[in-house]
């Protein structure tokens, strides 16, 4: 039996296992008690503001809004090649809108999972807060119900708490990108609220396993002390007698201006005024995955340009602001570090590469929001025989394509530039 015909084979008995485990979940959902007890929530509220709404609780609700929606005005990126037809389709479609955010407060709410799934006083899954990116394994499941709550079958000892808890765990929180954007706002949306940061006795979190994470939370003066972290390996509900519920940007549309600032003012309140602008090529030799498999000879080519290569996993999140900061062009394949683009100054030239079968559109919305430059590039994908996830994938670079892209932000030529583009 060939790789792919068994790769084909264990994606369809795990797809089987899903599909089993809903349906005895959802037997389960009719059955009348609650998910503290067994089971998955019995329904789910899509938003945060229908949850309130609809509390019959004792207990006073809340829901207040903090920054109003916005639009982001869209600037065409520049594109070395012409862009595959599904991902042109896709930029077209992409939202410039931006969400409400706001802060809510749910009386006897839970939190289940070290993603911070929020379940209601009256057994719902609050989605628009329970971000799940296991959604592409059911495509079988309404939309809805896609979240990998709804395939349990019990959801762990529930660990009820006296206390105000405020939720700030979410999907991937472990991934610089994901921490940067969607959980660090949520504490500065609470401290911009009537709820304020003061009447908050815990935090809820995954568990803190990167240095980045540690860092930036004493930045933003959440002490050890007052971290309650959720275990991964292990099902656990935690129920509060107040649970302060932020909102999670979550891929909604383009990240919000506010959001922006945030991160600006917080890790670079006084921006360097050096006239030495920087240019970086952002190295992911340390990475897992996405590496670039012929670096030595891209490094060689940028070195005829000045460029200085980084890797990013040596510095702190302020020494990755201060560099951005000071950088005139950017060079990288596309990753978590471009995450720090959000530190440029307006007018930043970004080049970007990614393999046809994964386009990630975040760092391009990012750079029309902040005023940079974007262009971008394809490079070939090199995949492992047993890879089925294109994101995965090492990458080789064509330097005749990173050379047509540097022309196009008019960088200048170099004689090491043409030396190594005839070797």
């Amino acid at each position: 039996m060939g790789s792919k015909t068994t790769q084909q084979l264990k994606h369809g008995l795990k797809s089987g296992g899903r599909f089993c485990l809903y349906s005895l979940a959802r037997l389960l959902r009719s059955l009348p008690f609650s998910s503290e007890v067994l089971g998955p929530p019995k329904g789910y509220w899509p938003s945060v503001a229908a949850a309130v709404q609809a509390s019959s609780s004792e207990t006073a609700t809340s829901y207040e809004e903090i920054h109003p929606p916005e639009q982001v005005q869209l600037t065409e990126p520049i594109a070395v090649q012409p862009c595959p037809q599904a991902q042109l389709s896709a930029r077209r479609s992409f939202m410039p809108d931006c969400k409400a955010a706001f802060v809510a407060v749910l009386p006897q709410g839970r939190v289940w999972s070290h993603n911070g799934y929020v379940i209601s006083a009256d057994d719902r899954l609050v989605t628009e807060v329970s971000r799940d990116f296991a959604y592409r394994w059911t495509p079988w499941v309404p939309e809805p119900e896609k979240n990998s709550i709804f395939r349990q079958l019990y959801l762990g000892d529930v660990v009820e708490l006296p206390q105000t808890l405020a939720v700030l765990a979410v999907a991937a929180q472990s991934v610089y990108y994901h921490w940067m954007f969607d959980l660090l706002p949520r504490i500065e949306l609470i401290r911009r609220s009537q709820v304020g940061m003061g009447s908050i006795d815990r935090f809820v979190l995954g568990k803190l396993t990167q240095k980045f994470q540690t860092e930036t939370l004493n930045i933003l003066g959440i002490s050890q002390e007052k971290i309650l972290e959720i275990p991964s390996d292990r099902p656990v509900q935690v129920k509060a007698n107040q649970l302060v519920v932020p909102s999670v940007w979550s891929h909604e549309g383009c990240i919000p201006l506010w959001i922006c600032n945030f991160l600006r003012q917080t890790f670079i309140p006084q921006p360097g005024q050096s006239t030495q602008r920087r240019l970086i090529y952002i190295s992911r030799a340390r990475a897992t995955h996405r590496r670039v498999l012929n670096e030595a000879e891209l490094l060689q080519f940028l070195e005829g340009f000045g460029f200085e290569p980084v890797v990013l996993e040596q510095l702190s999140v302020v020494e990755q602001a201060q560099l951005f900061s000071a950088a005139d062009i950017i060079v990288a394949p596309h990753g978590a570090g471009l995450t720090n683009l959000v530190f440029c100054q307006p007018g930043t030239k970004v080049i970007e590469f990614f393999v046809p079968s994964y386009v990630n559109l975040g760092y391009w919305s990012l750079s029309s929001q902040l005023q940079l430059q974007h262009y971008y590039f394809f490079a070939q994908e090199v995949s492992a025989p047993d890879q089925r996830t294109p994101h995965l994938t090492d990458i080789f670079v064509n330097l005749r394509d990173l050379d047509q892209a540097l022309t196009l932000a008019d960088v200048a030529p170099s004689t090491q530039r043409q030396a190594c583009l005839e070797v």
